[in-house]
């Protein structure tokens, strides 16, 4: 592994843990109706009803993973 590749997966690394640190809120209501609180510090939730949403923290994640790949192979 090359420096440039060590930059990106420290890069990647750092990125997910801010993800994790700070995730997209979200709230379901009632006739399953749903509302986005944005993103907020994991332990201070905008509202505390408000949950984190899972989907769209996975989708992130997976999406820097992905371009964070994508950059590692590149770089080789």
């Amino acid at each position: 592994m090359n420096e440039k590749q060590k930059i990106i997966l420290i890069g990647v690394c750092i990125a997910l843990v801010i993800m994790l640190i700070f995730p997209p809120f979200h709230l379901n209501g009632a006739g399953g109706r749903s509302g986005n609180y944005g993103y907020n510090f994991i332990l201070n939730p905008p509202d505390f009803r408000a949950v984190v949403d899972k989907g769209l923290l996975l989708m992130q994640w997976l999406v820097v993973v992905t371009i964070g790949f994508i950059g590692w192979y590149i770089l080789k």
